[in-house]
């Protein structure tokens, strides 16, 4: 005859923690966005320039009205002090009536053609 079945053992110590299973596949591609706003014509873009007058050691040049500048630069006789873009209503004191934004450098040499300032504007 058989005997009874005896009580369930302790339960064991956890195993292991198994190696990481592969990579799914890629999900599908999501919905384009909408299109973005068209850049900068670049046939829009004007230079302008001005140029210095004889004793004067800082030369600005304006944008056109509703026109940024992008960059700007010099062709210079002595050393440039600065060179940098402006802004109507900025802290250095340019106004309105400066037709908003432009190009400034100043030089060490106040020489007759010594200076001729330019700027990109879009």
């Amino acid at each position: 005859m058989k005997g009874d079945t005896g009580a369930v053992g302790p339960a064991g110590p956890k195993g292991e923690q198994g190696a990481i299973g592969p990579a799914g596949p890629a999900g599908p591609a999501g919905p384009a966005g909408p299109q973005g706003d068209a850049g900068l014509d670049g046939t829009t873009i004007v230079q302008v320039s001005a140029a210095g007058a004889p004793g004067q050691k800082t030369t600005s040049v304006a944008c056109p009205v509703g026109k940024f500048a992008l960059s700007g630069g010099f062709t210079a006789q002595g050393s440039v002090t600065e060179s940098y873009r402006w802004y109507a209503g900025d802290a250095l004191g340019h106004t309105a009536a400066q037709a908003g934004q432009g190009w400034t450098v100043t030089q060490s040499s106040g020489n007759s053609g010594s200076l001729a300032v330019f700027a990109y504007c879009a």
